[in-house]
């Protein structure tokens, strides 16, 4: 007797779907620890990430860089880099030309305390053209991959560990990747999440937290100099007549220009229900100016899991119109939780109403670390996935490509099942769909 079998693999490798451009959920499995940091589309429509493989973070000797690569004809390409001794890891990419150019982090053997600010710059194959230190400190330097290009300049977000102290740190570099300044900020580790330059750019605006632990997130002014000018609390908000907290801003906080005088605040929110008997973080949007005025937020979670807005950048547009943003479903603090999780993947209008909310994953946990608009009016988010079931102590990097309605409808690149225990015709099917197999059970799934 024929029975039903998992299609959903089968019909890949058989059934031909023409669009636009593909779209997926993709994971790249390895054996070793592997997380992206960022990500493009270059010039051919192609999605390149760059991140980190290592056996355990604390171990630099073990840091090499990765990138890796879905190519617009469904191609796929992971590459580890590595420099003899030296350790190194990618925060960030970018196209220019015929040539890709990446910043990272290198450590010096033989107690890897020493760290460089590498240049990268790789040809269209992705191989090596060349290499430069931009940035050489006797200290421990980790880049917290939150890198932006403000006007004509770059600036990278980090820390400093001496044998003195732990310093917070900006490091400006010119549009030519060469050394601007660096900068100390403060002689204690804050949470640097986000910047922007003023609507003038005669101020640097520095997001925080932790500086002020009382208040949670802060946003520091400094002049283009990066002398401090003054230091400003985010707004909450607390139940009338007992005081508890009722809604108030958190972590994971991504910012972007919204108007010329407004900018877009995406990120954890910590909210109580019940007038505090219910504790629950939210993913949430606002918009906000200079003076932090208390806003409505806009809420796209459930208060029936702990919810988190992408770890490294939560959203992204080309226009206003389309605004994308990420994150995660049942955040759990562990380091590699026995528990499932979803990719919350979202889209709003210019009045922040939710155009989608759409949940991938629920198969093993995944933690969301980066999206980006794409030229098809549909998005990429890169994260990293761990089964407890099936993997060591370490993650792979997953890929969730999105047409322009947040829905995957190509799912030509998943791994292929063997074929040769079924039969499924006529292929192309129109009205009916014959399926054949030794299978004993199974069951179908048709997208």
């Amino acid at each position: 007797m024929n029975k039903i079998i998992t299609l959903f693999a089968i019909l890949n490798c058989l059934v031909k779907v023409t669009l636009a451009q593909s779209s997926y959920f993709m994971t790249f499995h390895s054996d070793k620890n592997e997380k992206p940091f960022d990500v493009i589309e270059d010039s051919n429509h192609d999605i390149l990430a760059v991140g980190i493989r290592d056996i355990d973070d604390s171990q630099e000797d073990s840091y090499n860089g990765m990138i890796w690569k879905i190519a617009a004809n469904g191609d796929t390409l992971s590459r580890v880099y590595s420099f003899g001794d030296t350790s190194i890891y990618f925060n960030y990419i970018e196209q220019r030309g015929e040539s890709y150019y990446i910043i990272g982090t290198s450590f010096i053997p033989p107690l890897f305390e020493d760290s460089k600010l590498e240049v990268l710059q790789l040809d269209s194959d992705l191989n090596v053209l060349s290499k430069r230190t931009i940035v050489d400190r006797n200290s421990y330097m980790m880049i917290d991959n939150k890198i932006r290009k403000l006007g004509d300049n770059y600036y990278l977000l980090g820390m400093e560990e001496t044998d003195s102290c732990n310093y917070d740190i900006v490091i400006k570099l010119s549009e030519d990747f060469s050394l601007n300044n660096f900068y100390r900020i403060w002689e204690k580790r804050c949470k640097l999440m986000d910047c922007l330059l003023s609507p003038d750019s005669n101020q640097f605006w520095l997001f925080t937290a932790g500086y002020n632990e009382e208040f949670g997130p802060e946003l520091s002014v400094f002049d283009t100099s990066m002398n401090f000018i003054q230091l400003k609390n985010f707004p909450y908000k607390l139940w009338p007549g007992t005081g508890d907290l009722e809604t108030g801003y958190l972590r994971n906080l991504t910012v972007k220009w919204y108007t010329d005088t407004t900018f877009l605040v995406i990120c954890n929110h910590e909210q109580t229900y019940n007038n505090g008997d219910i504790l629950v973080q939210e993913l949430g949007a606002s918009v906000m100016d200079s003076s932090l005025s208390l806003v409505p937020v806009h809420y796209f979670s459930n208060p029936d899991t702990i919810d988190y807005a992408g770890f490294m950048t939560n959203q992204d547009f080309i226009t206003t119109d389309e605004i994308f943003f990420c994150g995660n479903k049942n955040v759990i603090a562990m380091f590699y939780p026995p528990f499932p999780s979803w990719i919350i993947a979202g889209k709003l209008n210019n009045q922040l109403e939710s155009e989608y909310v759409n949940y991938f994953g629920g198969d093993a946990y995944y933690r969301t670390h980066s999206i980006k608009a794409t030229s098809d009016g549909g998005s990429i988010i890169i994260g990293k996935r761990y089964d407890h079931l099936t993997q060591n102590y370490e993650w792979d990097v997953t890929f969730l490509k999105l047409n322009s309605e947040g829905l995957i409808t190509d799912t030509k690149y998943l791994p292929c099942h063997i074929t040769d225990k079924a039969w499924i015709y006529p292929n192309p099917a129109d009205s009916y769909l014959n399926i054949e197999s030794t299978y004993s059970s199974g069951e179908v799934r048709i997208y």
